[in-house]
């Protein structure tokens, strides 16, 4: 929006709807404020375009009734992640998520697992710089967020 507000972007242009915006308030404001700005907006999948000077009455109409679809469906993602949420903690066999790298869980606790004091040899050459995050996620056989994760855990690995 800076870039349009700064006038450096003459067309918008978003692939479908329910990626521009989550509300139907919030896609109209947008839309509007794109048009107010002297830009167009342009949705590709959907074929609507708005501030060119071709937009006919229906097409402000569709684009309602996909912005209302957009905003459902992201209600129902989030209703659907709250259950989900719910589901796992009644659960009694749910413990919160995976073990930390290294560890396993014993009944819910944490316990050193058996590669733990090779994954901390290789976190503390990560943090003192003898090895980058990459060399030792392939040594871990895990990805560089996990190794970033740990590192940000540094107090269960003793570093």
């Amino acid at each position: 929006m800076d870039d349009v507000e700064a006038g450096d972007v003459e067309t918008v242009v978003v692939h479908e709807i329910s990626r521009l915006a989550r509300s139907l308030q919030d896609l109209d404001r947008t839309v509007s404020r794109v048009m107010g700005l002297g830009a167009t907006i342009h949705f590709v999948r959907d074929g609507l375009s708005f501030g060119d000077g071709n937009e006919q009455p229906m097409y402000r109409l569709q684009m309602q009734m996909l912005g209302a679809f957009a905003e459902w469906e992201a209600r129902v993602k989030q209703m659907n992640t709250r259950e989900g949420i719910a589901a796992r903690q009644a659960n009694p066999e749910y413990h919160h998520g995976p073990a930390p790298l290294g560890f396993e869980k014993d009944d819910g606790m944490l316990i050193e697992g058996p590669q733990y004091d090779r994954v901390v040899a290789v976190l503390d050459m990560v943090q003192k710089g003898e090895l980058s995050k990459r060399s030792a996620a392939k040594e871990l056989d895990t990805s560089r967020r996990t190794i970033s994760r740990a590192l940000d855990r540094d107090s269960l690995y003793g570093l």
